[in-house]
């Protein structure tokens, strides 16, 4: 059995380009445990993309039918004081909004406080950096994790001797480049194509240095 949250379920019911991964993971193990208002998000969330003509209308209700079908087949945390109790204790460890705080509360109640017997399911960062703090084993399609409290980012003008410095890692123009290959990774992530302009339609005023400081 695997705990599913809500923004991993809804690939499953609407295409994205994570379905695929996260139905071979339903595949993997068809047990699923939800929390009990994962079908209310679920549902708000079908509506939502119909409301704003991002899904139509007979999209919308394929996506509710599935739901439907699918709840019956799944196990639900029911709410009680056990998971008032976690999810308020969470809330005061991590980063979490109260939706969350009470998915992951539901999950730990769910795996009697031993997260390393039931693996969770989560496309939400915050969520699965929580959960991982917890000892939960988190799965979801591959994708980027940005460990903020082990990271340090500093910015500098690329004239300064300090960006010019080896300490930062690289000469000026490989760190440019370095930033061109994470913006083509971060469009292949979205699964969105990477945008192509020429110099007549590009979205952005061409300019150079000396231009602009003659401007001062």
């Amino acid at each position: 059995m695997r705990f599913w949250d809500s923004s991993a379920l809804m690939p499953l019911l609407v295409p994205e380009p994570t379905t695929a991964d996260l139905m071979a993971l339903m595949r993997e193990d068809s047990a699923a445990a939800v929390w009990w208002a994962t079908p209310v998000e679920l549902a708000s969330a079908i509506a939502r993309l119909a409301r704003e003509e991002l899904l139509v209308r007979d999209d919308a209700a394929l996506a509710s039918g599935l739901l439907t079908t699918a709840q019956r087949g799944w196990s639900v945390v029911h709410p009680t004081d056990r998971v008032q109790q976690q999810a308020m204790r969470l809330l005061r460890l991590h980063a979490l909004g109260a939706a969350d705080a009470l998915q992951l509360a539901a999950a730990l109640v769910l795996a009697e406080h031993d997260p390393r017997n039931l693996p969770l399911v989560t496309l939400d960062d915050r969520l699965a950096l929580a959960a991982e703090r917890e000892g939960f084993d988190v799965l979801g399609p591959v994708r980027s994790r940005l460990r903020r409290q082990s990271m340090t980012a500093r910015v500098v003008p690329l004239e300064s001797d300090e960006a010019a410095s080896a300490l930062m890692g690289g000469t000026v123009d490989a760190r440019v480049a370095a930033v061109a290959s994470l913006t083509q990774e971060t469009w292949r992530l979205s699964g969105r194509p990477f945008p192509s302009y020429d110099r007549a339609t590009m979205p952005v005023v061409m300019t150079t240095l000396d231009k602009e400081r003659g401007g001062l």
